[in-house]
């Protein structure tokens, strides 16, 4: 099980709903299914991109905040856990073909936070002008 934590903050002038419309673009990218909730996004298996991510199962909440007027406060929780082919082939390498624990072993080389940070960077690029 891994988890990281992704904080990252911006000005604007556009109101909630438009910042979380931005996010919900800006993480359409990483796959999987994306649910608008009170407070931000929650993301299940977002792993597009994710080097490794085909061994393991994700979890992410984005919560946007406004602690101030035209200034955004965002935060993403990324989990991230075995999945089924890698418990598999984990059992199946412990007791038939050993060459088959490089799977569940690349679990450990897992690191999403270029992919959400960058998804997250790119929610301000995604709003619409205020010409």
């Amino acid at each position: 099980m891994g988890a990281k934590t992704l904080f990252f903050q911006f000005s604007s002038p556009h109101s909630f709903e438009q910042v979380q419309e931005a996010a919900f673009k800006s993480f359409l990218p990483l796959g999987g299914q994306i649910i608008k909730t009170d407070n931000g996004l929650r993301i299940t298996q977002g792993k597009e991109g994710v080097t490794f991510g085909f061994t393991a199962d994700f979890d992410a909440t984005l919560t946007i905040s406004q602690p101030k007027e035209g200034k955004y406060d965002l935060v993403c929780i990324v989990h991230w856990k075995l999945n089924t082919l890698s418990i598999v082939c984990l059992i199946v390498g412990a007791f038939v073909f050993g060459i088959l624990w490089i799977i569940p072993l690349l679990h450990l080389f897992i690191d999403p936070s270029s992919v959400y940070n960058q998804a997250m960077f790119n929610i301000p690029n995604l709003l619409p002008s205020t010409d």
